[in-house]
């Protein structure tokens, strides 16, 4: 095999290597997450974001930008 096939291989190697590494990093954070949490049901309501009032409304509140 060339010198170029050797390399292709041996980055491919690595990036599995790599992509295995980071998927179990992950797996681990989401794990401590979720024991810092304490599970699913720690929250009673979800966080909701209110909308930001339109103009009209802040000018109808009497607010400005």
């Amino acid at each position: 095999m060339a010198w170029w096939g050797w390399l292709l291989a041996a980055w491919t190697v690595i990036a599995c290597a790599v992509a295995l590494w980071l998927a179990l990093a992950i797996r681990l954070a989401e794990d401590r997450e979720w024991l810092r949490r304490g599970g699913v049901d720690r929250r009673k309501h979800p966080r909701v974001q209110e909308p930001e009032p339109s103009m009209r409304g802040r000018r109808a509140a009497g607010l400005r930008r």
